[in-house]
């Protein structure tokens, strides 16, 4: 019998649930050995401290600090908890990324577009105001408009899945909802699917 002592995070990766599950550590990882390696957007407003200044009783909020720092920084999207996102990619300032978020190189954001617990792989194109949350979406494909890409983490009764997959080159048109799905390869989506694998 062999032990190896391990000082850091152990995550088994056998389904892309727990892929999720490993980027979220590797990130919680960085925030604490690495922080540079982390993307800083705006802290959006209802998260921001609040707190008392001086004698005089005067509610101040880092309100001021923020609104300057809000100025400064309008050119970058919202962030919530943990996010990488590669240098080359372009994030319209009305996103909203994180908690626990990796984009990668060449990734277009439009805009209003909401991402959580993803993983977005090189090339890909989000059109404005899609959702994707508890996902994994391949390389070079792209999700439409106002569309929903999303895992529920929990899955339903009777189904195995609960994480969305969209494989290389997938496309999803506009206004659908994908639950809980696994998308194949060069896939083009005309309609909602929920719980299914296409081939």
């Amino acid at each position: 019998l062999y032990v190896f002592d391990l000082h850091d995070f152990w995550c088994q990766v056998k389904s892309p649930r727990e892929a999720l599950i490993c980027s979220s550590l590797y990130l919680e990882h960085f925030r604490r050995t690495s922080p540079a390696r982390l993307f800083r957007g705006r802290t959006p407003p209802h998260l921001q401290p609040v707190r008392l200044r001086g004698d005089s009783g005067e509610k101040s909020s880092t309100a001021s600090v923020a609104a300057t720092a809000h100025e400064r920084d309008q050119r970058l999207p919202e962030t919530v908890g943990n996010v990488h996102v590669d240098p080359s990619a372009e994030i319209h300032p009305s996103a909203r990324l994180g908690p626990d978020v990796v984009v990668g190189a060449g990734v277009r954001i439009g805009a209003g577009v909401r991402i959580s617990r993803a993983i977005i792989l090189p090339g890909v194109l989000v059109f404005p105001h899609a959702c994707i949350m508890n996902a994994i979406v391949g390389w070079n494909s792209q999700v439409g408009h106002w569309t929903r890409v999303e895992g529920t983490f929990r899955p339903p009764k009777g189904s195995k899945l609960d994480v969305c997959i969209f494989g290389q080159g997938v496309v999803a048109a506009p206004e659908i909802v994908v639950r809980n799905s696994i998308i194949l390869p060069h896939k083009h989506l005309t309609a909602s699917v929920d719980s299914e694998i296409i081939l």
